[in-house]
């Protein structure tokens, strides 16, 4: 079965007065990111990562 593998690009940023949020990235189960937001609208939090995702099968995305 074919296999690509996948670059994510996602930026985030948060607009608090006291505490930043927390964030956590997952992709079929596997977490690729479980911190604080503490980037801004001009300078956002980026989180990079990749992922070999296989041809004909669906992948769950969640951001939370």
């Amino acid at each position: 079965m074919a296999t690509e593998k996948l670059k994510f690009k996602i930026e985030l940023y948060a607009t608090m007065w006291d505490k930043p949020p927390h964030a956590e990235i997952i992709v079929d189960g596997k977490s690729f990111y479980n911190d604080a937001i503490t980037g801004t609208e001009d300078k956002p939090t980026l989180i990079e990562f990749e992922h070999t995702l296989e041809e004909d099968k669906k992948y769950e995305l969640i951001i939370k």
